[in-house]
């Protein structure tokens, strides 16, 4: 008798046993398909994050520059450029060119204009400040001399028009 039992003792030892076993080998194998799978969620964020900067790259805008520089007319550049990298499409500026309040690393946008005064010009320009158009808004605060001319009813000492 003594000896049935202690073979069971051993049967159910080795069941524990093995159960433990097969839940250690099942658990080993899940958290490796989950970090498996972590992995190639990563893989997918970091393609995605490359094609944006590729398309960024890529994409290009028009801009027409003016006033003292070699060649004035419209570039394509790549979206993010700025204004010194329009200059140098350009030619490069005049020796008459003016750069003394215009940001240089101003980045552009598409359809923008960009003018280079003359030395004997004292506007400021500020191309943050949209041009007005028709009925678009004019910020008072960013514009400057000719925008201003442009108001209607405008009263102020800039305004060059009798009401």
């Amino acid at each position: 008798m003594f000896l049935i039992e202690n073979k069971k003792n051993i049967f159910i030892k080795l069941i524990i046993i093995l159960i433990i076993v097969i839940f250690s080998i099942y658990n080993f194998f899940i958290s490796k398909n989950d970090s498996e799978e972590f992995n190639s969620s990563e893989t997918i964020v970091n393609l995605s994050s490359e094609n944006i900067e590729e398309k960024e790259i890529n994409q290009k805008i028009k801009v027409y520059i003016a006033g003292e520089v070699t060649s004035p007319g419209v570039y394509e550049l790549n979206a993010n450029s700025r204004i010194e990298d329009i200059i140098n499409f350009a030619g490069g500026l005049t020796q008459e060119a003016n750069i003394q309040n215009i940001n240089l690393a101003f980045i552009l946008e598409d359809g923008q204009k960009i003018y280079i005064p003359n030395i004997n010009e004292n506007e400021i320009l500020d191309y943050s400040a949209q041009e007005p158009s028709g009925n678009s808004k004019i910020n008072i605060n960013k514009a400057n001399i000719s925008e201003l001319q442009n108001i209607p009813r405008c009263r102020s000492i800039y305004c060059r028009k009798n009401f």
